[in-house]
């Protein structure tokens, strides 16, 4: 999968160089083998490592920066549904200069603003810059597929795919072990029912939940509940539509894929 990290704030210079962002962009190359890129400005810093699944032209690598250059999104994960939202966005007089999802995730941003994300459908971690108004957002996906951890230092806020880049930035910060979080891990095989993580002082951005930083602020909020309803009355036929149509939007790629089988339900099936 791809990885990225990002560090916004009043006094991200202070914090790291841009030296120490590629070096440690650099080393972790594992999660992006296809592509690596920066982003530099005063009050934000970001690096990104891709895997090549859509578009994998290099007009849609990241940092993806808006036409207008007004935003700047990092994005890691597959939106299953980003061919209806283009053509939804092009009815509207939206033009596309890539054929990639993550155009797509930004121009949707652009039109419908933060709750865009309620129309998205699939697994994702993204990070969006609002260079004008100084506002930084953080989504995750409905369930948490995709992981998204996060930290403050002083003023400023690290965002990382993984939470070995966030330590690796803040050499000059000492991140203990959380044992609670361990044990609980050891004993009951619980590691996602909280914000908390392995390490005190990195948080893990909980299922369904935005973030918006702005002025040092940070505001969470939930943009999505798992509703229960009535149980549908579907005959084998339906079901069996709407399984093939999940798996179909699954399955979209513009690489050859390959599958790992077990003997569980989802494989059987």
């Amino acid at each position: 999968m791809c990885g990225f990290f990002c560090i916004t704030g009043r006094d991200v210079g202070k914090i790291v160089s841009n030296k120490e962002v590629i070096s440690t962009g650099e080393k972790f190359i594992h999660r992006g083998p296809d592509s690596q890129n920066h982003y530099f400005e005063k009050e934000f810093k970001c690096y990104f490592r891709r895997l090549s699944i859509i578009d994998i032209n290099q007009r849609s690598n990241q940092p993806f920066v808006s036409d207008c250059d007004r935003y700047v999104l990092l994005f890691n994960g597959e939106i299953y549904n980003f061919k209806i939202i283009k053509n939804e966005l092009i009815n509207l007089g939206k033009k596309f200069r890539t054929q990639g999802d993550t155009e797509v995730l930004l121009k949707a941003f652009q039109f419908w603003g933060k709750n865009f994300v309620k129309r998205i459908r699939g697994m994702f971690s993204i990070c969006i810059w609002d260079k004008k108004l100084k506002t930084f957002y953080a989504y995750r996906d409905r369930f948490g597929i995709k992981p998204l951890y996060y930290t403050k230092f002083r003023s400023s806020y690290i965002f990382s795919s993984e939470i070995k880049d966030i330590i690796n930035l803040l050499k000059q910060k000492k991140f203990s072990e959380n044992r609670k979080v361990v044990k609980n891990y050891l004993y009951n095989s619980f590691l996602n029912d909280s914000e908390e993580s392995f390490f005190k002082d990195i948080k893990s951005v909980q299922p369904a939940n935005l973030i918006e930083i702005s002025n040092s602020k940070l505001k969470i909020s939930k943009y999505w509940s798992l509703k229960y309803s009535e149980k549908l009355n579907l005959n084998k036929h339906e079901i069996i539509n709407k399984f093939k149509k999940a798996f179909e939007l699954h399955t979209i790629s513009d690489v050859p894929i390959a599958y790992t089988l077990s003997g569980g339900i989802d494989s059987s099936l």
